[in-house]
């Protein structure tokens, strides 16, 4: 079992299962894949956990293909561990639609009544901006200035009432 052809064919049979998406496994070698991936178990915790004698699950974590699908879930969970400047920017990026009013959110009323609506975050849009806008120097130098021209999108300002007003 350990003479190189088999080893090469195991190898041969792995990239294969990567190539079309792990269809080749069995819906318990999936879930047991998954589930050994987010829960860290121990092998012992995991053939408790889905009733199977541990001699089986050994099998089934010895698999290549099998191996090779924790791999790549552990790779996966990796990435995504990993809060860097481009993953913020992709939330952002996910999320600017709803900032600037495109799509709706969810909001609640005073009544505690949960709706849909779409709401312009101009709190929110002028961080962003301020934190994405400009380069390291202009940052270095007090900031970037953002200026929303709300009559240009079609908002009309409020009225301003004067209430009292002294020329002295």
């Amino acid at each position: 079992m350990n003479s190189l052809p088999v080893r090469l064919q195991f190898g041969r049979d792995a990239i294969t299962a990567r190539e079309d998406g792990y269809s080749c496994l069995t819906p318990l070698e999936r879930q047991f894949a998954m589930e050994f991936v987010v829960s860290g178990n121990t092998l012992k915790a995991m053939a408790a956990q889905f009733a199977v004698p541990l001699k089986d699950i050994t099998k089934m974590y010895n698999d290549p293909v099998v191996r090779g699908f924790i791999s790549d879930l552990q790779a996966e969970v990796f990435q995504h561990k990993l809060i860097n400047e481009q993953w913020v920017e992709g939330q952002v990026m996910k999320l600017w639609p709803q900032l600037l009013g495109e799509e709706p959110v969810p909001l609640v009323d005073k009544s505690g009544a949960a709706f849909m609506a779409k709401k312009f975050h101009s709190t929110e849009v002028t961080s962003l901006l301020k934190h994405f806008g400009g380069n390291a120097d202009q940052k270095k130098a007090g900031g970037v200035y953002v200026q929303i021209n709300f009559g240009a999108m079609g908002v009309e300002p409020p009225p301003i009432d004067i209430i009292e007003h002294s020329d002295e």
